[in-house]
């Protein structure tokens, strides 16, 4: 059990714009990150894009109750029971999404959507 707590709190660098979309190494796409934030991360999002995650995160917040246990399980972990959807944005904006965009809510409040810098 002691490896697997080792493993969880090990350090991992996540590429804010994924490799495999073109990202690079520079110090302004990269976050250091907590391992086991980083697998609730591709979780839930995988290596999408910042339009893939705003859309993403608008079905998972509408249907948080009806999410698989893995992924409801990442996204606690990831954002926490009471954080609200300013609080998530803002932590998605800081250490995991292109430092390019930004998630904003829409003019109604309702819906995250994306835009770029």
């Amino acid at each position: 059990m002691r490896g697997k707590k080792l493993k969880l709190e090990k350090m991992t660098t996540h590429h804010r714009k994924p490799k495999s979309l073109g990202g690079r190494g520079g110090c302004r796409n990269k976050s250091r990150v907590k391992w086991k934030y980083h697998d609730a991360w591709n979780t839930l999002f995988e290596n999408g894009t910042p339009e893939r995650i705003a859309e993403i995160l608008n079905e998972t917040l509408l249907n948080l109750n009806k999410l698989k246990k893995n992924r409801r399980r990442a996204f606690f972990s990831l954002f926490g029971i009471n954080t609200t959807i300013q609080g998530i944005m803002d932590i998605i904006n800081k250490t995991w999404l292109d430092p390019d965009y930004e998630l904003k809510l829409d003019a109604n409040d309702k819906f995250v959507t994306v835009k770029k810098k």
